[in-house]
């Protein structure tokens, strides 16, 4: 007597589902540095975000008289974002020399009736000549005020909580910023 089989027997299944298992492992492990990356990315962009706006703060707002010393860190309060860290610190350094000079043309003027057709045919160029000014001479004050410039160093960095600080996931934002 013939027995035919219709169906499929349980090892048969095992077997199926073990082969599926390893052909899906390695897509596993890529959506995992995949999400790893995704979030490092994220992160980055959030500390970009922070660091522009603690930028803007030290260029217009903060008053220059009270910044720190030259040359000392000066730590920004960021509280963890998603259990990320983002780390901001600034330095401070003054420049010693307080004499900038603005230079801007000083024009030859003339009577444009004198010129050939009535016209102006010289270049512009030709009747200009530079002519130098201390910065506090050109300031509506009275009283003479002292030009200071400062360059504010900035150092943003990132981490998620399963990587450590490292010096790949930080950069720098440097400004000068001149007052009186």
């Amino acid at each position: 007597m013939r027995h035919d089989r219709l169906g499929t027997s349980f090892a048969e299944v095992i077997l199926a589902v073990a082969i599926m298992m390893f052909a899906m492992l390695p897509i596993f492990g890529m959506m995992s540095s995949s999400n790893t990356a995704t979030r490092m990315q994220k992160i980055e962009g959030v500390a970009a975000n922070l660091a522009k706006e603690e930028m803007n703060r030290w260029m217009y707002i903060l008053d220059p008289e009270s910044f720190p010393a030259d040359g000392v860190e000066y730590p920004v309060d960021v509280q963890p974002i998603e259990g990320n860290e983002v780390e901001i610190k600034v330095w401070v350094y003054r420049h010693e020399n307080t004499t900038t000079n603005v230079v801007y043309p000083k024009f030859e003027w003339h009577d444009f009736r004198a010129c050939v057709g009535g016209s102006e045919h010289n270049n512009l160029d030709g009747k200009t000549t530079p002519f130098t000014r201390p910065v506090q001479e050109v300031t509506r004050d009275e009283a003479p005020k002292t030009f200071r410039l400062v360059d504010i160093v900035l150092r943003a960095r990132w981490r998620t909580p399963n990587t450590a600080w490292s010096e790949v996931n930080q950069f720098f934002l440097v400004s000068r910023r001149g007052y009186m």
